[in-house]
């Protein structure tokens, strides 16, 4: 095919064609391989190095180690854990290297668990595509573990206390420990609010008391309460309702401003109300009470007390919307107060849902004092006697009165001569001493015998003069008293 002549395919420089050993011969002839044959086994070497590498890579980039670090959730780890790592294509279960599995893509199933722990477990995971969490946290296995929240109430105010019981009780064949216990809420402050039972023994209950308080608010609030078992999921809330006090405003007393009596009688029994009303037009007055604080500390007994009690507080279960209370002091000054004497207290009114206290100054004046007053009047009596005896005269009436505004009692009369010594001579009382009452403003008839046996002519033209003396107790001070009631001269005349 080829012109013998024509050699332009040649080339035209030797040079090109220096690769053959015989320079000048047409293509189709024999042709000497001997430099191919040499660099063909490297070509072949290098080709198979590349192949390596590729496969190396391959295998590395679509291989993955995997080193699970578990703990609970608290962030400690949990040496014991058990861990199953299986191949879903051929049912696998792959062997961990010190800790550490070597994935190929593929579908895995991954189990992890650990004694008193919920099971991890994650099946149908896509190797590379879905990856794989290597930090895993187990919850604590409290599935037998039933508890309840127990409240004093559904419904608060603001800053009160609240009270609930924990109950726990453990279903499980197995002892819990270190059971841990957060409890909060929104709106409420809780007094140690993380709690730790060291033990919970199987088939066996607790109970947990909790106290805590409301938080201030100003308007109607809604707050759950979260008990949370740490290390699980299991939690147990309640919701509770929390309502603003009541203002000080709202509550009004009468009087407004003080208590007060400017007319008291010394010893004598009274009484005077206070009226608490309730002005607000939604909630009712909880949980009231009533302090009654002596200020003055120089009496020795108090002029006021409430009428019902004889202590110095009251308690009032609740004064509903637009509603009032009275209650009712008794007054009982001292018998022996002066006028002009004043006793002081104060009266402080407190509630569970009233927004501060409200106080109300007592102030008692004496008006009229008490004084012991015994009078008997002066009298006049003629006697006759004969040469041996003086006549009777029987039943002498004699009225003692108490002109005082205080009532006497255990009074004894008894006749003392202003002259010579024989008025208990003459002067016989019938009446039975002593006495028990003359009330104030009273009177008592006394009765009497006047004459004797005896006789002198000495006594002959001659006047006895005799008056009464008053033993008795001063109501004021409770002491014995003896009075000479010098306006009660008795004239007694004699003559033959």
């Amino acid at each position: 095919m080829f012109d013998d002549e024509d050699k332009s395919y040649l080339g035209t420089s030797p040079t090109d064609y220096s690769m053959y050993d015989d320079y000048g011969k047409a293509p189709g002839n024999k042709i000497d391989l001997t430099n191919i044959k040499k660099i063909l086994p490297k070509l072949i070497i290098g080709l198979i190095f590349l192949i390596v590498i590729f496969l190396i890579w391959n295998w590395f980039s679509s291989h993955q180690t995997l080193e699970f670090n578990i703990t609970n959730k608290e962030g400690k780890s949990i040496n014991d854990a058990r861990i199953s790592v299986i191949n879903n294509s051929n049912n696998s279960r792959l062997t961990e290297q010190n800790g550490k599995y070597t994935l190929a893509p593929g579908l895995y199933t991954i189990r992890i668990s650990a004694d008193g722990y919920e099971e991890y477990l994650e099946k149908e995971l896509v190797f590379p595509d879905d990856g794989f969490d290597q930090d895993i946290i187990l919850m604590r296995d409290y599935s037998e573990l039933s508890s309840e929240l127990i409240l004093d109430k559904t419904e608060y105010y603001s800053l009160e206390e609240v009270k609930g019981t924990i109950k726990l009780r453990n279903n499980s064949s197995e002892d819990y420990t270190n059971l841990k216990i957060k409890i909060s809420a929104s709106d409420i402050n809780f007094e140690n609010s993380e709690r730790t039972i060291t033990e919970l023994k199987s088939q066996t209950s607790t109970d947990i008391s909790i106290l805590g308080s409301t938080k201030k608010t100003d308007k109607d609030i809604t707050s759950n309460i979260k008990i949370e078992f740490i290390n699980s999921e299991k939690i147990e809330k309640q919701t509770v309702l929390i309502h603003p006090k009541i203002e000080l405003s709202k509550i009004v007393t009468t009087p407004t401003t003080e208590l007060t009596n400017s007319k008291l009688e010394a010893g004598k029994d009274t009484t005077i109300d206070l009226i608490i009303a309730n002005k607000h037009k939604t909630f009712a007055l909880e949980d009231i009470k009533v302090d009654l604080v002596i200020e003055d500390k120089d009496k020795l007994n108090s002029w006021i007390t409430f009428k019902d009690t004889t202590s110095y507080e009251k308690e009032i279960e609740f004064i509903d919307k637009e509603q009032n209370q009275t209650i009712t002091f008794n007054i009982t000054p001292d018998l022996s107060a002066k006028k002009g004497d004043e006793f002081t207290a104060k009266i402080i009114i407190s509630a569970k849902n009233l927004d501060g206290i409200k106080e109300l100054p007592v102030k008692l004046t004496i008006g009229t004092e008490k004084n012991v007053d015994i009078y008997a009047p002066s009298g006049k009596v003629n006697q006759k006697c004969s040469t041996t005896e003086c006549g009777l005269v029987e039943k002498y009436e004699y009225l003692i009165s108490n002109k005082g505004n205080v009532d006497i009692k255990n009074i004894t009369l008894r006749l003392s001569e202003e002259t010579v010594a024989d008025c208990q001579s003459f002067f016989n009382i019938i009446n039975e001493m002593p006495i028990s009452e003359i009330k104030a403003g009273d009177s008592k008839l006394i009765l009497m015998n006047i004459g004797s046996n005896a006789y002198s002519s000495s006594l002959i033209d001659k006047t006895i003069k005799c008056y009464f003396v008053a033993e008795y107790t001063d109501p004021l001070t409770n002491s014995k008293e003896v009075s000479n009631l010098n306006n009660s001269k008795i004239e007694l005349t004699i003559s033959d």
